[in-house]
């Protein structure tokens, strides 16, 4: 009998997960080239893979104490997988990486300044490079948010790093984050200004790419990207629109008797979202662009939500996770979507994944792990939630009159 449920109610599929409990409470997770496993750097002051089991979990401690605070009170940015060998990931202002397999580290700064921080990690692996990454680096703007940019280093050695330039991506207010990805070796920025996205290729030399041509085809109609994310190998993406920023100088300074009146619709705008579906396997401009989830509309059903962000494809292309947020913005339901090569929108049938369902249970971080391939969540001192979406198959499919697995 399989140990895998899929649950059946009102319409809607939810996947059961495995709850797990490591010896320590866990946040810090991360994707590692090992089978089945995920990293953590919340124990023992070491980097920790955690090999999940039969019976539940085993350790392997790659490196311990080789810095003061292996996890402290840094800003961290993981990087995804890039090398059979290797993890890497920024803490606040340097690079570490650490070989699995043998427990070399090399920690290496990449900015002295006291005002940046390094917040966002991803290698560019193409043509078989493993010491090339793009960094993203925050600086102060003016207590306002931060001046974004993208900079290609080149690890030399342990102890330095070669800047190879770097481009503006934007910048973010309090409480926004400019997108950027990085795909097949190309870099992709979002200018809120124009609503246009720039590529560029791994030499920072302006580059073409179908995603970022089809978007800005369609500029003017553009309100603001929250988030977008292109598909490992099938020729589509995913564009999460939201409203423009709200004036609320201008709002605020508005007569008491219409303030009210006037707050309503311009709030309701800012917070409506829409998901578009961008293609270039037709040459139909009319078909290029799809919104598949409105406010009013669902071109992917069951999935009704107003609210949503984590925009993810699995390493192999073949599910995209996302948290819905409509409820409660702390405590999402996570959805799962397969990815189906020749279905017209791409997308089969959602699979609810749910709510951490432990009522003081808050999701920290997620990673996948692979063979099988599996999406993980930490929630510190309530475990980990691994859902094994490449056995989905083997799921006994029950229907069931109560609600066991939290969907909204």
């Amino acid at each position: 009998m399989s140990d895998y449920l899929i649950l059946r109610h009102n319409g809607k599929k939810a996947f059961m997960p495995r709850v797990l409990a490591p010896e320590w409470p866990v946040e810090k997770i991360f994707s590692v080239p090992v089978k089945n496993a995920v990293g953590t750097i919340d124990m023992n002051n070491a980097i920790t893979v955690m090999r999940f089991t039969t019976e539940g979990i085993e350790y392997d401690i790659v490196a311990k104490n080789f810095l003061g605070e292996v996890n402290g009170a840094y800003m961290y940015g993981f990087c995804n997988i890039y090398s059979e060998e290797e993890i890497a990931y920024t803490q606040t202002r340097w690079i570490v990486i650490a070989n699995i397999k043998t427990g070399k580290v090399r920690s290496t700064v990449i900015t002295y300044s006291l005002d940046d921080f390094i917040t966002g990690l991803r290698p560019l692996s193409k043509n078989g490079e493993q010491n090339r990454f793009v960094f993203l680096r925050e600086g102060p703007f003016y207590g306002k948010g931060s001046k974004d940019f993208l900079h290609i280093g080149r690890i030399v050695n342990k102890d330095s790093i070669l800047d190879e330039g770097s481009i503006k991506a934007g910048i973010s207010p309090i409480g926004y984050n400019i997108p950027w990805q990085v795909h097949d070796d190309l870099i992709f920025t979002y200018d809120i200004e124009s609503s246009k996205l720039s590529c560029h290729d791994s030499n920072l030399k302006p580059a073409a790419h179908p995603f970022s041509e089809i978007f800005n085809s369609n500029s003017k109609n553009w309100r603001k990207v929250k988030e977008f994310i292109i598909h490992p190998t099938l020729p589509f993406g995913i564009v999460v629109e939201v409203g423009k920023n709200v004036d609320y100088d201008k709002l605020h300074s508005l007569p008491d008797d219409i303030y009210e009146k006037a707050r309503e619709p311009i709030i309701a705008e800012r917070d409506r979202h829409v998901i578009y579906l961008l293609r270039w396997d037709t040459p139909d401009p009319e078909k290029q662009i799809t919104p598949i989830l409105t406010d009013s509309l669902s071109l992917i059903p069951p999935v009704s939500c107003e609210f949503y962000s984590g925009f993810q494809f699995s390493p192999d292309g073949t599910w995209m996770v996302f948290k819905d947020e409509t409820n409660d913005s702390k405590k999402p339901v996570f959805v799962a979507i397969p990815v189906k090569k020749d279905a017209p929108l791409y997308f089969g049938e959602p699979l609810y994944l749910g709510r951490l369902f432990i009522e003081d249970a808050i999701p920290s971080m997620s990673a996948w792990t692979s063979d099988p391939l599996g999406f993980v969540v930490s929630s510190g001192e309530h475990g980990l939630w691994k859902w094994d979406l490449g056995n989905v198959n083997l799921a006994r499919v029950v229907d069931t009159a109560e609600v066991i697995i939290p969907v909204e």
